[in-house]
């Protein structure tokens, strides 16, 4: 079989997500192109696309139109073509929500304009068929967001990561990384991390604020004077996120709102522990890797819940992510296609 997929490989850098899948769909025997031109449009039965609603995140119309025409030529490739168009449905809402009229419409019409859907969750495909009547008719699968494991070497020791980073091997760290947006909650990690009574702890924030300058300030205001807290606002390079989430006695990511995470889902193939809010899918996940490496916290997060992380923390023994295995979700991700 051969395919299009919307990204594929070009997106390496940003979230190996794409990379991961099809290229075990590739070891598989399927044929995969990124590229929408006449030969691949002939000989593909599949278009599958990821995050097309990104266009909604943008702030000028300009940018927001560009982008829309761009994905109404994947759509009109797909139906002059014949092909079947398969959305994996990341998010059920855009992260920036500027423009909820242009929202309410693309989650209302662009789900019957395709033949299958893949959510990375239960949670998310039944919340799905709750909030978005349009996805009801459509045929969908559950594929799991796989490991990292197979573009992250095996984690360094935790006191030799703490070496090469230049922090006393005796010091807690407690890391958040990620792209940062205002839903993932950084100031009040910042806040509650400033509450601790724990002099030997220190706080790395690692990511690039995306798009929201007043955040930025937020962060960089309460950090203000904080020898122990340590911001790295701009995009992490793979090496040195290796090095900083091997660092880690406690990765703490407490979302105000998350359907799926990728992020989590790193953290736990470098053996780390992670301390997260009760929601989403994350309960899901816990179930493969239990309470140990995946700590899920109720309700707010406050101040005893950090101290409860950090108290859990610290663990290196191997999580078991078999769950997660790239050849076992792309070949259930193959199966969908040849059902389609």
């Amino acid at each position: 079989m051969e395919i299009i997929a919307r990204p594929a490989f070009s997106n390496r850098d940003q979230n190996p997500y794409n990379f991961l899948l099809y290229s075990s769909l590739k070891s598989q025997g399927v044929v995969v192109h990124e590229k929408l031109g006449f030969s691949s449009l002939l000989k593909s039965k599949v278009i599958h696309v990821h995050w097309p609603e990104s266009f909604l995140n943008q702030e000028k119309m300009i940018s927001v139109l560009l982008r829309a025409l761009l994905l109404f030529g994947v759509v009109f490739s797909a139906k002059v073509f014949g092909l079947k168009l398969v959305w994996t449905v990341h998010n059920l809402k855009p992260h920036e929500r500027r423009h909820p009229k242009l929202n309410a419409w693309f989650y209302e019409k662009f789900p019957k304009l395709c033949h299958g859907l893949i959510f990375l969750s239960d949670f998310t495909k039944n919340k799905a068929m709750v909030e978005i009547p349009s996805m009801k008719s459509v045929k969908s699968r559950v594929v799991l967001h796989g490991h990292y494991r197979d573009v992250f070497p095996e984690p360094k020791s935790r006191s030799f990561a703490k070496k090469e980073l230049g922090i006393n091997p005796a010091t807690k760290v407690v890391l958040f990384f990620g792209m940062i947006r205002r839903y993932k909650n950084v100031p009040l990690l910042i806040e509650r991390f400033n509450e601790l009574n724990e002099s030997g702890a220190m706080l790395i924030v690692a990511g690039s604020v995306v798009n929201d300058n007043s955040l930025e300030r937020e962060i960089l205001e309460l950090s203000k004077g904080k020898e122990n807290i340590v911001l790295d606002l701009n995009r992490i390079s793979e090496e040195k996120l290796h090095l900083l989430i091997s660092a880690s006695d406690c990765i703490v990511l407490p979302y105000a709102d998350v359907a799926n995470s990728g992020s989590i889902l790193l953290a736990l193939s470098l053996n780390r522990m992670v301390l997260a809010p009760n929601k989403g899918s994350l309960s899901e996940i816990r179930s493969y890797v239990g309470n140990d490496y995946l700590h899920l916290y109720e309700g707010d997060f406050t101040r005893e819940s950090l101290e409860d992380g950090l108290s859990n923390g610290g663990r290196e023994r191997e999580v078991d992510m078999s769950a997660f295995d790239w050849g076992v979700l792309a070949k259930q991700t193959h199966d969908f296609y040849l059902e389609l």
